[in-house]
């Protein structure tokens, strides 16, 4: 069963200009990403830079709404609803391009975390 991630490509790779959303999957031997057909031989590693923020603003407001609904207990849950975490890391894809230097492709997306275990997958 083919498998397909999209995720937002920053930038990196000489032949692909960036930022701009790809769709990567698995073609045979190859990872295609956008245009790019890499040969499995010439992807060199597949990392991931972790980063998670929470957004205070939201998660103050979220606090006065629900003090203001319904007390105390309802600010905590505003609080806590209003302020959720967003997954912004960065996925690295070290690939070998055509000159034969070691370039790293940046990805990231809404759920970066997904993403780079559908990578691994598809590379496995």
């Amino acid at each position: 069963m083919p498998m397909k991630v999209r995720l937002k490509y920053l930038g990196g790779h000489p032949d692909l200009a960036g930022p701009r959303d790809v769709d990567i999957e698995r073609q045979g031997d190859s990872l295609k990403i956008g245009p790019l057909l890499i040969p499995k031989d010439r992807i060199l590693g597949l990392n991931m830079d972790r980063g998670h923020t929470r957004s205070l603003g939201k998660a103050a407001a979220g606090a006065a709404v629900g003090a203001v609904l319904t007390g105390g207990i309802g600010a905590l849950a505003g609080a806590v609803i209003g302020g959720r975490s967003r997954d912004n890391s960065t996925i690295v894809l070290t690939v070998q391009d055509w000159s034969g230097a070691a370039v790293n492709l940046l990805l990231t997306g809404p759920n970066a975390t997904v993403g780079y275990s559908q990578l691994a997958a598809m590379l496995g």
